[in-house]
């Protein structure tokens, strides 16, 4: 009877090991195999915007690295990018619902109330790209140079005025920064939209504004306006100085601006990752991903793995505690183990 019994626990044992080693085959073969059928992309912004332009940009360059396979790209608006966020969130880690998000969304979801999603919850492909805000100001204005604005705004606290879109917008963020490792403040009002801030400084309601290199080229070329200094450490654009080069405090934590990047949900099997990595690195060398970058102004990034989270944590570091500080954000960063920069 004993061996009775123990022929039968054998036999299950045999054919759990079996359909397990089945299983894991199967699953390596599929890994092995990746991509073998359309990708997702999914955009956390709307259609037209400069995140889903870079997108649609970068995306059919990564497409042709990834073997035949088409990236299907969505846009999924709305709640800073947390709705499209927890879509794929939800979808199954195996690589084929990529997320195409930005910092201004996913590094501050948590301290602003909008989510309990974080970066963190997704595994990273690549930091594609950096949309650079600029300082500038109308052409008829004072200030020739930034230590001019500085050296002003120092001497009468809270007296020049500077325009941003929202709070906790890039140019809010900005405007913080600057102001906090300038040693200055400024008198800081909403508009409500980028558009509407670049229109109030040009009517000459708003003394100082900080948009995006890309935005304000146009008027620049048109004499309008004078870009005191871009938020980087090298130089953009000659002629238009860099920030961490005329003021050395600020390049610890340059370049800032809303920097867009690439995940998938946190347990994609490794060698997926490393596909969908190595396919990004590659495109972000393709003649027309450079050219592109340069009509818009776009500083590309690449960082992947332990290089995009030193990027990351950065960013989280300074920006999420610039907005605490300035009493937007819901919740301190030290709730989620944010330190200070």
């Amino acid at each position: 009877m004993v061996r009775v019994k123990n022929g039968v626990f054998f036999a299950v044992m045999l054919l759990f090991i079996s359909m397990t080693l089945t299983a894991m085959g199967k699953k390596e073969q599929k890994t092995a195999n990746y991509p073998d059928k359309d990708i997702e992309a999914v955009i956390t912004w709307g259609a037209g915007g400069l995140t889903d332009n870079i997108g649609r940009n970068f995306m059919p360059l990564m497409e042709k690295r990834l073997g035949g396979s088409k990236i299907i790209i969505q846009n999924k608006p709305g709640a800073s990018g947390a709705i499209g966020s927890q879509y794929v969130k939800n979808k199954p880690a195996d690589g084929y619902t990529l997320l195409v998000t930005t910092t201004e969304a996913a590094g501050v979801w948590n301290v602003m109330g909008l989510s309990d999603l974080d970066v963190t919850d997704f595994q990273p492909i690549i930091l594609l790209s950096t949309l650079n805000p600029t300082c500038y100001v109308k052409s008829s204005a004072p200030w020739n140079s930034l230590q001019e604005l500085i050296s002003d705004a120092q001497s009468r606290p809270g007296k020049i005025i500077a325009g941003y879109a929202a709070p906790g917008s890039l140019g809010h963020v900005a405007g913080l920064l600057f102001s906090e490792y300038s040693n200055s403040k400024f008198n800081m009002v909403p508009f409500g939209g980028g558009g509407k801030v670049k229109a109030a400084l040009l009517g000459g309601h708003v003394e100082v504004a900080f948009n995006p290199l890309i935005s304000v080229m146009g008027d620049y070329k048109a004499g309008n306006v004078k870009i005191l200094a871009t938020f980087s450490n090298d130089t953009l654009v000659k002629g238009i100085p860099a920030l961490g080069k005329v003021e050395p405090r600020f390049s610890k934590v340059l370049p800032w601006g809303l920097m867009v990047m690439i995940l998938v949900n946190k347990d994609t099997p490794v060698p997926i990752v490393k596909k969908l990595e190595e396919a990004a690195r590659d495109a972000l060398k393709d003649q027309k991903w450079k050219d592109f970058s340069d009509k818009y102004y776009i500083q590309t990034m690449g960082q992947t793995g332990k290089d995009f989270w030193k990027k990351i944590d950065l960013w989280k570091s300074t920006t999420t505690w610039l907005l605490y500080d300035a009493g937007v954000a819901e919740k301190s960063p030290a709730d989620f183990n944010i330190p200070r920069n």
